[in-house]
């Protein structure tokens, strides 16, 4: 039931209805700032300016080692592929057998940016 209709049939007055409408009027404030805070964040993800070429670049050599060979991979398919993936990991669904397959890239490997470890020197 809301506060207001508690009030007008009188199941709540007073010290008690004072306190709830503050606790009402504090949680609808928090609510307000919350909410100008989650609409004003950007959702936009910046990518590192040569990250297209770069991967283009990858799949590309990829593709070209793939169709030189002859089904097998050779150090240069090896290497092609590294570059673009950097781990898969299967998840089992259910009982029937089927496996999400998860694939992740790692962009400073791609772009041959050096890693740093943090409280490396």
């Amino acid at each position: 039931m809301r506060l207001v209709d508690m009030m007008a049939r009188g199941l709540i007055e007073g010290e008690e209805s004072d306190a709830q409408v503050l606790q009402a009027k504090q949680a609808a404030e928090i609510a307000r700032s919350e909410l100008e805070i989650a609409s004003s964040e950007d959702s936009v993800v910046e990518l590192h300016p040569q990250a297209t070429a770069a991967y283009t670049r990858a799949i590309a050599d990829l593709s070209a080692a793939l169709q030189r060979g002859d089904g097998t991979f050779d150090a240069t398919s090896v290497e092609a592929l590294r570059r673009i993936i950097t781990e898969i990991t299967l998840h089992p669904k259910d009982e029937t057998g089927d496996v999400l397959v998860e694939v992740r890239g790692n962009m400073e490997r791609l772009l041959g940016i050096d890693q740093q470890i943090v409280g490396s020197r």
